[in-house]
């Protein structure tokens, strides 16, 4: 899943429409999906470009909102993730990309498939 830093870059810049993460087994290293991150017609473009006609005091405000927002969100996945969570956590990710308009999807390699709470994947057997 992306983390609070994947978000904060993605949010931050304009150009950026899309965010993939290769998801890798952690005993193997082989690449069993990818995540991909993409922003919807209704997403803030950008908070720089958002904020380019107004004053400073706004701009810096929008600023500390997602980043307040993103570390919020990053606190709230990893103690999720380390009690083992797994709806929890995707409960916290799916609320994210629904204040920001983004949208997300799984896409596991062959011989892998999405787990049962679509939080990561595992082998096909």
């Amino acid at each position: 899943m992306h983390s609070a830093p994947d978000f904060k870059a993605f949010l931050f810049h304009s150009n950026e429409k899309y965010s993939t993460i290769a998801v890798r087994d952690p005993e193997s290293g082989v690449v069993i999906g990818y995540n991909v991150l993409g922003k919807t017609k209704d997403s803030p473009s950008s908070v720089v470009q958002e904020m380019k006609n107004k004053n400073f005091f706004r701009k810096k405000w929008r600023s500390f909102k997602i980043k307040r927002d993103t570390d919020k969100y990053g606190k709230a996945i990893m103690k999720s993730m380390f009690k083992g969570n797994t709806k929890k956590t995707r409960a916290n990710y799916d609320n994210f990309l629904k204040k920001y308009n983004l949208k997300s999807k799984l896409v596991p390699t062959t011989g892998y498939k999405v787990n049962a709470s679509r939080t990561s994947f595992e082998k096909i057997v």
